[in-house]
């Protein structure tokens, strides 16, 4: 009997770590999202010129920079731009109210960003300038002149909303 339950512990044992390693197995990380990449131009003013390889002053916030612009125009995946935003405006907004706000955004394509300059505002704050070229719903192509923060909270960026029509403790 004992040699009995002794195979009986070591054939229930095999039998568990299986099923934990095909468990962990068909377990995965979620796949990135696909977005199409906004053209990206350093125009600069009369009085600034850009650098294009001295523009950044952070890898990170340039791929995030780009992630949420492009996301933010896919109707699907406004999760992930909500997430994006600060974390302060994610407690006080909700995800509804956030869709309804850019909503009007999924008719349009974005063609370009043409960025004027970039200001550091305070350690971990940078406002950009850019103009937003569009291509609205009826075909016609608009631009639409931006200033845009960002904020770099516990090593990551995140977009700041300063829109008084959805968060009005904006300024």
């Amino acid at each position: 009997m004992k040699k009995f339950l002794s195979a009986l512990n070591i054939s229930l044992t095999v039998l568990m770590i299986s099923a934990l390693i095909s468990g962990c197995a068909s377990f995965s990380v979620p796949e990135e999202p696909k977005f199409k990449k906004i053209p990206m131009v350093y125009a600069g003013t009369q009085d600034i010129k850009i650098n294009p390889d001295t523009f950044w002053i952070d890898s990170e916030l340039k791929k995030t920079f780009e992630r949420y612009w492009s996301l933010r125009y896919v109707r699907d995946l406004t999760k992930v731009s909500f997430a994006m935003e600060t974390p302060y405006f994610q407690e006080m907004v909700d995800e509804e109210r956030y869709n309804v706000y850019i909503g009007s955004a999924w008719q349009n394509e974005p063609l370009e960003i043409s960025f004027q300059k970039i200001t550091k505002d305070a350690d971990n704050l940078y406002s950009f300038v850019f103009t937003l070229k569009l291509k609205v719903a009826n075909g016609e192509i608009r631009e639409v002149s931006m200033s845009d923060q960002w904020v770099k909270v516990r090593g990551k960026w995140y977009h700041v909303l300063r829109d008084t029509l959805i968060f009005p403790a904006a300024s």
